[in-house]
């Protein structure tokens, strides 16, 4: 599928859409509403019971459930629906999400934004948010793992600029930047790049996936490149200079030591460690520990590599070890975990 005939897609109104713009419309005239609502059977009502009026909605949000049918994929993007009830949630994943026409309404905590076309947004998981788009407008959801970023998007995280702070304080820190908002304006090469994104996604071929994590790659070196220094919004609780603590042990966490962090910053090895444990609320050792098992995670459920290679790759001294370590943490072994998240 082209650019065209995407843009005419996201243009065309789906039945959810045709439901809740008809719902709008009736505005407080709540006969009619009840009138329409009692016109749809059960089952099509089902599918939308989060955001019928009077009904609560789900608070949290799941990785699990918003990439069903998209388990193999780290990226996955659709249009947000328009017309939908503003309803007030967090997910625990990553979430982008880009105006391509018209505005939005983002409410992110006691925070309100009108955000136009040009507009970038990166709301971090477990961040309480609302958006809403009541009119024509495209907005384009980029929804990112977190369970796997810091493996899949590596080298992401080892650069120093505001988006691998943003990633790593979210995987790492205890008082992470919450959301950030880049203005890109009218610029038609990073808006060309989404479009690259939902092409490949529409393909679905056994290469897509990694064509889909390279594409991403791109699109955020290319944003820090043209739009990083330009006026962004961003709120944090942290300093976000500590977080470089954090993307250098990630980046050598098979062998580092704490020494070499403290001298790295040209600190004392006892102010290094209480940076660090003011940032994540962890000692450098479980640091460490926990860094090198996400990376055994990803690699027991992505790859074929025989537990003792993983476990060298991470750094362990032995495969005894990198077991018992890994079962202290998880409650299985790695042969274990690898079974289970399989199936």
């Amino acid at each position: 599928m082209d650019t065209q005939s995407i843009i005419a897609e996201l243009e065309s109104y789906n039945e959810d859409e045709l439901f809740y713009k008809h719902c709008y419309e009736i505005g407080s005239d709540r006969k009619a509403l009840k009138e329409y609502i009692a016109s749809f059977n059960i089952g099509d009502l089902q599918k939308r019971r989060l955001m019928l009026p009077g009904k609560p909605a789900t608070p949290k949000l799941l990785e699990a459930t918003l990439f069903e049918g998209h388990q193999e994929q780290n990226v996955f993007l659709f249009k947000h629906n328009r017309f939908t009830p503003a309803f007030e949630h967090c997910h625990d994943y990553f979430e982008t999400f880009f105006v391509f026409s018209g505005q939005c309404e983002n409410v992110i905590g006691e925070e309100r934004f009108t955000l136009p076309a040009g507009s970038l947004c990166f709301i971090a998981p477990q961040i309480n948010h609302t958006l809403e788009v009541f009119s024509g407008s495209i907005v384009i959801n980029i929804l990112i793992r977190k369970t796997t970023f810091d493996d899949i998007f590596f080298n992401l995280l080892t650069t120093n600029d505001i988006l691998s702070d943003f990633f790593m304080g979210n995987i790492y820190s205890v008082r992470p930047i919450e959301y950030l908002i880049f203005n890109m304006g009218d610029d038609t090469e990073m808006t060309q790049k989404i479009f690259d994104m939902l092409t490949e996604q529409y393909r679905n071929d056994k290469f897509s996936i990694r064509i889909m994590d390279n594409l991403i790659s791109i699109f955020f070196t290319l944003l820090i490149r043209k739009h990083g220094n330009k006026h962004l919004i961003q709120r944090t609780g942290s300093d976000t200079h500590r977080q470089r603590y954090i993307a250098y042990i990630n980046e050598h966490f098979r062998t580092i030591t704490l020494a070499q962090v403290a001298r790295h910053f040209s600190i004392s090895i006892a102010h290094c460690s209480r940076l660090i444990k003011t940032q994540t609320g962890k000692n450098f050792k479980d640091l460490v520990r926990d860094i090198r098992l996400r990376h055994a995670q990803s690699l027991l459920i992505s790859t074929n590599m025989k537990i003792y290679d993983i476990s060298y790759s991470l750094g362990y001294e032995n495969q005894e070890t990198f077991i018992r370590s890994f079962k202290n943490t998880f409650g299985v072994t790695p042969s274990q975990y690898r079974q289970t998240s399989v199936l």
